[in-house]
């Protein structure tokens, strides 16, 4: 994940479970005409579950480096088309939050990922559903 991000604004939409963060994030890059980038956890954990549609073993720490370093290389990817801006469903931020609930210290590559990441705009929503008002602020980053 040492890599240097392409250069471009990333809007960044976060919050908690089931606040509208996918459907804003998929409408903001829709009115934007702008790269979507979509949340990596939610795709790998879901190959991960077992037939019974839960996990068998949970989740590990080369999970979570595993889904940093895919959501680095979608938002790198976005961003080397080209485009000035792109609107990320999710960001490392959400990772390092994850990371250190469940295992403590942040992992280093984590780490230097964050410090190496393109400047961005943060909406962090608040409770859910997004025509209820929820966006709660929106931060500049870099």
């Amino acid at each position: 994940m040492a890599t240097q991000s392409a250069r471009g604004l990333v809007i960044c939409v976060t919050g908690p479970e089931s606040s509208g963060k996918t459907s804003l994030a998929i409408e903001l890059a829709r009115i934007l005409e702008v790269p979507l980038v979509a949340e990596v956890a939610r795709a790998y954990l879901t190959e991960r579950r077992g037939a019974a549609g839960r996990f068998e073993q949970g989740y590990d720490r080369d999970d979570v480096r595993e889904i940093a370093r895919r959501q680095v290389a979608a938002e790198h990817d976005a961003l080397a088309t080209g485009a000035p801006v792109v609107v990320a469903d999710t960001d490392l931020t959400v990772i390092q939050v994850w990371w250190e609930e469940k295992f403590g210290a942040l992992d280093q590559s984590i780490a230097e990922a964050l410090l190496e990441r393109s400047p961005r705009l943060s909406a962090r929503l608040a409770g859910s559903a997004v025509g209820a008002g929820s966006a709660s602020r929106v931060a500049r980053e870099s």
